[in-house]
């Protein structure tokens, strides 16, 4: 069977040292498969950067595994009648170093170049906003050039004390 041809093609890759079998901590009975380059790009977990994640993103496409690896529940309410969104239309997952600590909507103006963040919310057991201030700034500056815009503004936030009356 199928089964049986892929276990096999996997045992072939792994002697050739061409696949590697790793654990993931805490799951160790699951075996996960990644390419011998693949830790070296694992590496940017560790510094402690903010990324925001598009929901197409490898980290985030396969949302089973975004819950299972950081216990993150995510879903992209484009499709979700606006009285029933929870978090937004079009939300990001924001990741600082090796966590999901946040997830924000933002739309563009780029007529008057304003980028009005309209929902930010930080994760349940996220406290450290004083850590991550000048980086959350820099990656909300990036992120805001990146659409386009000069400014940023952010709207809601959630808790509200994260950054006071939203001045990161």
């Amino acid at each position: 069977g199928h089964a049986s041809d892929i276990r096999l093609a996997l045992a072939t890759l792994i002697k050739k040292r061409e696949v590697i079998e790793a654990r993931v901590e805490g799951f160790s009975e699951i075996p996960v498969y990644l390419l011998p380059g693949a830790l070296e790009l694992a590496a940017p977990l560790k510094e402690p950067r903010i990324r925001f994640l598009s929901p197409f993103d490898n980290l985030t496409i396969q949302r089973k595994r975004l819950k299972w690896l950081f216990d993150f529940d995510y879903t992209v309410e484009i499709y979700v009648p606006a009285a029933k969104r929870k978090y937004g239309y079009f939300v990001l997952p924001v990741l600082y170093g090796d966590r999901v600590i946040a997830r924000f909507d933002a739309k563009a103006h780029r007529k008057d170049g304003r980028l009005s963040v309209i929902n930010l919310v930080f994760e349940p057991g996220f406290k450290d906003f004083k850590g991550i201030k000048v980086e959350f700034r820099k990656a909300l500056d990036d992120f805001t050039r990146f659409q386009q815009c000069d400014h940023w503004e952010i709207l809601r936030m959630e808790p509200e004390m994260a950054f006071p009356k939203g001045r990161v």
